[in-house]
Formats: structure tokens, sequence, C-alpha cells
């Protein structure tokens, strides 16, 4: 199946979605191979599930990007932030953008 959107800003929003929804559902997919060990098969399906997180990431930070007028934030550098420190490198991205976003009170967590 290929998706085609039109080239205007509510379409690109959409494919931006859509894609973060596709590589989370290749990412169950993966998940319920239920392959464990150490097998080729095993490495092969442990690295296609890190890509299609990776992916969902990276769309979500283009899409967040988008949304709040800094598309530098979907770099390679706050990829690897988020996915080597979970959590911890969310927080640390949302605080760096933190005056971009439409927040009632101060961000704390």
């Amino acid at each position: 199946m290929e998706l085609t959107f039109k080239d205007n800003t509510a379409a690109d929003l959409q494919d931006r979605a859509c894609s973060i929804l596709l590589s989370l559902s290749m990412m169950a997919d993966v998940r319920n191979r239920k392959i464990d060990g150490t097998s080729e098969v095993a490495r092969v399906c442990r690295q296609e599930q890190k890509y299609h997180y990776q992916r969902a990431v990276l769309n979500t930070l283009r899409l967040l990007g988008v949304i709040i007028g800094h598309t530098e934030m979907a770099s390679d550098k706050t990829l690897e932030t988020i996915s080597e420190t979970g959590y911890d490198g969310f927080l640390h991205i949302i605080r760096q953008y933190e005056a971009y976003f439409d927040l009632d009170d101060k961000f704390e967590a």
C-alpha cells in the first residue's frame, strides 16, 4: 500500500502521523514474532525493531518540530539522545524547546 499526500501543510502533518503509526505497527509485528535467542533471525528481528523504533522517534520529532516551528529538533543528535538515554533524553529535549510549547505552566518533571 502506498499513500501519496498532497503538497500542503495539513497533508504533511498527516504524512508524518501515518509514518509514526506505520513504524509502531511494524515494531508490533516484529515483537509478535517472539523470536528469542542468538540466532541470525533473532538478530535481524532485533535490528528491524530498533530501526522502526528510531523511525517512529524521528518522525515524531519532525512532526513536533513542524508544529512548534523548530524543525532542527529532528536531528540525528536528538534521535541519539532519546534512543540512548530514554526518558531522561526526552526530558532534556523538552526542556531545550520548552519556550516554544503552548504550556499553561512551567514544565516540571
